[in-house]
């Protein structure tokens, strides 16, 4: 969420919401995987604790993925492709509102994502497990998860314009590029069935300049608390650090 001064004088709160239902296959043995998605999302926009007013954009897109794990193997390589999404207003075709021009469009891009992992087990753990009803229990769970992936996200429209441009009432060119990201993580598990620890980076790219980016660097943790009917309970924490982030 996003809370804005509008021209009005008075605090706009910008939102948005997605929901995904996502069905899956797998195939040779449990080796392929595909993954097909529906995304419905949604983009509001209202005077703060105005839900009465509330402004609604909705639309929906298909996303689907497919994972190659050969089984006994240490790696896997994916791929991803979601379509873009265009939002148009729910229940009304208004043009201006809380002294704002309304956006006729919001649009989210095409995005390809391409990725891949690696595994190093310290136990007896395995990475690309066979599909099995019952698993066997596994009693050094130590490991080395590397993984990296890079993301191509496509251009919206010629004649786009940022949130902050939105609210400042000013075409500040956005989305009118490709744009990439890489990233790239590591994670293990240092404490068996105890401890994990995770860490890694990732450029994100400025969809205003396509050629400028901002490092992030990313860590995390996941501690097993105990088992409690029938489940472990976990607390888990996470970090992301950049600059000018806020």
């Amino acid at each position: 969420n996003y809370i804005v001064p509008a021209n009005d004088g008075r605090k706009l709160e910008i939102s948005t919401s997605t929901v995904v239902l996502g069905f899956g296959w797998n195939s040779f043995g449990g080796d392929l995987a595909l993954g097909i998605n529906l995304v419905a999302a949604s983009l509001g926009i209202m005077p703060v604790g105005d839900e009465e007013n509330k402004i609604r954009y909705m639309g929906a897109s298909l996303s689907t993925g497919l994972v190659y794990r050969a089984q006994d193997k240490p790696w896997r390589v994916g791929v991803t492709v979601t379509a873009p999404i265009g939002f148009s207003q729910k229940d009304s075709n208004r043009k201006e509102a809380f002294g704002l021009i309304l956006p006729k469009e919001v649009k989210f891009p095409l995005r390809v994502a391409l990725g891949t992992s690696y595994f190093w087990s310290f136990g007896d753990r395995q990475y690309n497990e066979p599909f099995s009803p019952k698993k066997e229990p596994v009693n050094d769970r130590r490991y080395l998860l590397v993984s990296a992936d890079v993301i191509l996200d496509g251009p919206t429209t010629d004649r786009g314009t940022g949130v902050e441009g939105f609210v400042m009432q000013e075409l500040d060119p956005a989305g009118r590029d490709f744009t990439f990201s890489v990233r790239m993580g590591l994670e293990s598990e240092v404490w068996n069935n105890r401890l994990k620890l995770r860490a890694g980076s990732y450029l994100e790219p400025s969809r205003f300049d396509p050629n400028t980016f901002r490092v992030h660097g990313t860590g995390g943790l996941e501690l097993r608390l105990f088992r409690l009917w029938g489940s472990d309970w976990r607390i888990a924490s996470t970090i992301d650090v950049a600059r000018d982030y806020q």
